[in-house]
């Protein structure tokens, strides 16, 4: 019998800068079937995973942390980084979005 071959599921990328909408719009998407991804969740569990420090500090402190965090994975393992760790995980045959994506290497 030959070897099933998977398809690929359907994967929407959603880009925008803070109070644009993004989250929304994922939201939405999700509401209609599309599994959630949020970069911006899975940096912040690899931040704390790694046991890079308190979190409980306010805004632009907070999120230049992880912004610093999220760009020190994307230079040691490749600017698709944290898309790939998206798509590693198993959402089924379910399409997904992917909320956050941050440069051209995460499109790609």
């Amino acid at each position: 019998m030959p070897a099933e071959h998977k398809k690929p599921p359907f994967v929407l990328g959603v880009t925008g800068p803070i109070g644009s909408g993004v989250s929304t719009v994922s939201h939405i998407l999700q509401s209609m079937g599309f599994r959630h991804y949020r970069v911006s969740d899975a940096i912040t569990a690899s931040y704390t995973a790694s046991g890079g420090g308190d979190l409980s500090i306010p805004g632009a402190d907070r999120r230049k942390l992880l912004q610093d965090h999220g760009n020190a994975k994307r230079e040691e393992f490749g600017p698709s980084y944290w898309v790939e760790q998206a798509l590693s995980e198993d959402f089924g045959d379910l399409p997904i979005v992917i909320d956050g994506i941050r440069n051209l290497g995460e499109i790609k």
